[in-house]
């Protein structure tokens, strides 16, 4: 996958964007009363370290890029903040095998500068809407991460309502046809979404510290956009574990429907079984002793007579 570098300087009424081999090159833009947002995306070591080296980022936040696999985190330092943000493909397609991917997040008073690992739709949508350039929110730093958040937050609740949908379509299943696959599908939903809960709850965590920091100064906006995206979490956190507990009755569903067509089974060849005794005994009684034509009818009609009321009681009973 190529990498790149994207410079993005805006404000109202400007916007312009340039592509970098080399983040040096950021020196000849003019970037003068504006607000800049960096997207980097997939930069082997090597550029981080470049990266890092021209805006003096830490070493501890340096080898949080360069591992890139940890959980959601927000850290303070002297001239920026730094937070990681961790999200899972929940498109139901991809449901059978989860994977998470992080970006990253360092916010300075007059830029921002994202770092990624995945192409995703939704960042093409942000720079978009920073081409409005009538809207007074683009002067916030803040607000860049805020709608790539929100983007990934509502790419959640897409994939959670066709889940949702799928989790009916177990269900009808479930009620017509219990089976393994069934058992093994139910399995799989309950394991993603602890998965899931478990990557989120980290989000929340970090969201949280953003949000009890009286000292982070980025701009005047920045706890404005946290509380939204913090209640749209725990609103995700909820739906995932409404859906987690709906999985659990599922599993309890199938053990019944299990037990009961093990009792259905049993019932019949117990009521099989009923039926065949009395004609067993008839049979050893009168089988081996019939001196004429007369004596096998009264055997046939003696057996029919008593399946019939056998039958009639089993019915009048209802035990089937």
């Amino acid at each position: 996958m190529k990498s790149y570098c994207n410079v993005i300087v805006y404000g109202e009424n400007y916007y312009e964007s340039y592509y970098l081999e080399n983040i040096r090159e950021l020196d000849q833009i003019d970037r003068k009363d504006h607000k800049v947002w960096i997207d980097l995306y997939n930069l082997d070591d090597e550029k981080i370290k470049d990266v890092v080296n021209y805006f003096s980022i830490n070493d501890f936040t340096q080898m949080d890029l360069l591992e890139f696999n940890k959980m959601s985190k927000y850290e303070r330092y002297r001239d920026y903040l730094y937070m990681t943000f961790k999200m899972v493909n929940l498109d139901i397609e991809e449901f059978k095998e989860l994977e998470d991917t992080n970006i990253a997040f360092i916010l300075f008073k007059e830029k921002i500068i994202t770092f990624r690992e995945t192409e995703e739709d939704y960042i093409e949508d942000v720079k978009k809407s920073l081409r409005i350039l009538n809207d007074p929110k683009i002067n916030y730093v803040s607000y860049v991460a805020y709608i790539i958040i929100e983007n990934i937050l509502d790419k959640y609740y897409d994939s959670l309502e066709e889940i949702g949908e799928y989790i009916d379509y177990l269900e009808d299943e479930l009620m017509l046809n219990p089976n393994k696959k069934i058992l093994n599908l139910i399995y799989e939903l309950k394991r993603n979404f602890i998965f899931v809960r478990k990557s989120l709850w980290s989000t929340r965590n970090m969201i949280n510290d953003l949000l009890l920091d009286d000292e982070m100064e980025i701009d005047s906006r920045a706890n404005y956009y946290i509380k939204f995206v913090y209640n749209d979490i725990i609103q995700i956190i909820d739906l995932i574990e409404t859906y987690r507990e709906i999985c659990s009755g599922m599993l309890d569903t199938y053990l019944s429907s299990i037990g009961n067509k093990t009792n259905d089974v049993m019932k019949i060849l117990t009521l099989v079984s009923t039926i065949f005794t009395p004609i067993s005994f008839y049979a050893s009684l009168y089988m081996m002793n019939m001196p004429t034509n007369l004596s096998y009818l009264v055997f046939w009609g003696l057996t029919v007579a008593t399946v019939l009321f056998m039958l009639s009681y089993f019915r009048k009973k209802g035990w089937f």
